[in-house]
């Protein structure tokens, strides 16, 4: 493969190739990274934990030892809510500073098993919850990156790491990619599991990934599933897709500026797809503040003794969340401010 840019640019299952057939070294793709992290990070700030002499030791040991694997030789961005065994996991939050656990997530430990490493921690907003992190959107430092898995996905738009993987309870994967412009893939619930991720709640927490490509995202993920959830490769179309267009979603409000780019979008899309419109029942349009009961309901259960040990060190929205009247308003079918 001739290679004319940084290897940094290339996709991961570009780098996963050129690595396999020993075109380029697992050290080169991580010095590359470095160098790109070390340029555009202070500008962006995507990583909370990071150690370039580790993960060129990484590298190294990849290089000497060729370990077999889909995803060999590649360094993946983890969200700082995923417990690494050999990195901090610090949720995002004072109270979790310099907290190192005891063992890897398992999402983790299958990403090792495929030959990956983890590269560095990526910035979650806290306990993956609605305050801001420190990372800026990559493309435009007035706007946000989204959350809560804004460090995943403004790394791998920016050329840090060829793949990342975060977490959504409520957006917190398409949400970040649609912002920083990658592809983010929020598989099924529980198709990845998620042991030793901090828990928010249970009904809705899923590991997802941040990739250039969607065949890379097949890739990241089918080595995380369990066997048999999520094919690790990509399938022709048979037949052109057919996709449904929401034009009235219920949940959002757009202006006049975003309705006129989801339009062209839609226009664009139907080169090349079947765009069929689309209405959502209106016994779906409860379906955010219900999502928001639930979610609320169990983050109390999940957090309710932090909060009543670390309530100072908690962030003002998330104590306002899990205060009891606010679970009551929900449950009463009443939106607080927080929605």
């Amino acid at each position: 493969m001739k290679r004319d840019l940084r290897s940094y640019t290339l996709t991961l299952t570009e780098a996963v190739e050129a690595l396999a057939e020993q075109q380029l070294p697992s050290v080169e793709l991580a010095a590359d990274q470095l160098a790109r992290i070390r340029a555009t990070d202070a500008a962006v700030s995507a990583w909370v934990t990071m150690d370039p002499d580790r993960v060129l030791d990484e590298a190294i040991r990849w290089d000497e030892a060729l370990l077999p694997g889909r995803l060999g030789g590649i360094g993946i961005g983890v969200k700082d809510i995923i417990d690494t065994a050999d990195l901090p996991t610090m949720m995002g939050s004072p109270i979790f500073a310099d907290h190192r656990p005891p063992a890897d997530a398992m999402c983790v430990a299958r990403l090792k098993t495929a030959g990956a490493f983890v590269f560095g921690k990526t910035v979650t907003t806290p306990f993956a919850f609605m305050d801001p992190g420190k990372t800026r959107n990559p493309w435009d430092a007035a706007h946000t990156p989204g959350g809560s898995s804004s460090g995943s996905a403004a790394a791998v738009a920016v050329g840090h790491v060829t793949a990342a993987i975060g977490t959504q309870t409520n957006g917190s994967i398409i949400r970040p990619a649609a912002y920083c412009g990658v592809v983010g893939f929020k598989p099924t619930l529980n198709a990845i599991p998620t042991d030793g991720i901090y828990p928010f709640s249970e009904t809705f927490d899923t590991v997802g990934t941040f990739t250039r490509t969607v065949e890379d995202a097949a890739r990241l993920a089918g080595a995380m599933a369990d066997r048999g959830r999520i094919a690790g490769t990509l399938t022709p179309l048979a037949k052109t897709p057919r996709f449904a267009y929401i034009g009235d979603f219920p949940w959002t409000v757009l202006d006049c500026d975003a309705d006129a780019v989801v339009e062209a979008a839609v226009t664009q899309l139907r080169t090349r797809a079947d765009v069929v419109p689309v209405d959502i029942p209106s016994e779906w349009h409860g379906a955010k503040n219900l999502h928001r009961t639930i979610m609320l309901f169990e983050a109390v259960g999940n957090m309710g003794d932090l909060q009543k040990r670390e309530r100072e060190r908690l962030t003002p929205a998330l104590n306002a969340a899990l205060e009891p009247h606010n679970q009551l308003s929900q449950l009463n079918g009443n939106c607080p401010a927080l929605c």
